[in-house]
């Protein structure tokens, strides 16, 4: 069975998708880095997956990531 799917870039879809999140037994996560054309590590791309929804959230995009790191936490 597939899970519905999103790509999520804008502060209404990502707090929206929080909100779902909040209410899962478990999440899944992955992580994508850029690490060829800088000094440093860089994020530019998370995946999550609920039990009903998998979610790819750009953090290049201007999103405020805090309402994510307090589901995370």
């Amino acid at each position: 069975m597939s899970k519905p799917q999103s790509y999520i870039a804008t502060q209404d879809a990502l707090d929206a998708f929080v909100t779902l999140a909040t209410q899962a037994p478990w999440l899944s996560i992955d992580t994508e880095f850029e690490r060829i054309k800088t000094f440093y590590p860089k994020l530019c791309l998370i995946q999550i997956g609920t039990p009903d929804a998998a979610v790819c959230l750009d953090p290049l995009a201007d999103l405020n990531l805090e309402p994510l790191c307090q589901v995370l936490s």
